[in-house]
């Protein structure tokens, strides 16, 4: 039993056709071509700002390779110069401590009581050994500009006739050397 398609009336058959008249005028083929105009005039921009932006990576790219390896190596020199400033610095506080200690009235009534560094010691912090023992307290002068120690005339001229004879404000890079140099030096106050 095969049902046969619906014949459609001559009725509608006009309408049909009427209808598709009518959304085929709705269309026009002018504005049709206007827009497939205006989308090869975008596609073609499209296509040049991709080219540019793809020159400037490449460009971009290689200015980085350029200024990478530069960066790179200031970065290491600018953590070498840290290192050799905290050692310095580290020197300098065992100096500083020292002389606290070997001239006492060289620093006013309390001023290392009211003005000790407490910057945080970069070296034993930074190299996670945790062997290294704490740096002493730096002394400052509260008058002075940049927190350097200030001692009266006569103090400054003994510790600068005691430190030229000495040669142990400057440490030898060899310190069995060092040590050797020590020994008839401190047999030679022991004989006084």
């Amino acid at each position: 039993m095969e049902k046969s398609p619906p014949v459609a009336s001559p009725e509608t058959a006009a309408a049909a056709a009427e209808v598709a008249a009518r959304f085929r005028s709705l269309v026009d083929t002018g504005d049709v071509g206007a827009i497939r105009q205006t989308q090869h005039l975008i596609l073609g921009r499209l296509q040049d700002s991709n080219a540019v932006l793809t020159h400037f990576n490449e460009y971009s790219e290689q200015c980085f390779a350029e200024v990478s390896n530069d960066f790179a190596s200031k970065t290491r020199l600018l953590k070498s110069m840290k290192d050799d400033l905290d050692h310095i610095f580290l020197k300098l506080r065992s100096m500083k401590s020292r002389l606290a200690a070997t001239y006492p009235d060289a620093f006013p009534d309390g001023a290392m009581a009211k003005t000790m560094d407490q910057r945080p010691d970069l070296e034993t912090s930074g190299s996670g050994s945790g062997s290294a023992a704490p740096a002493p307290a730096i002394p400052i002068h509260p008058a002075s500009e940049q927190g350097a120690v200030v001692l009266p005339a006569a103090s400054a001229a003994s510790i600068l006739v005691s430190t030229s004879s000495a040669t142990a404000a400057c440490p030898d890079p060899h310190p069995s050397r060092a040590r050797a140099r020590a020994r008839p030096a401190a047999s030679a106050a022991s004989a006084h």
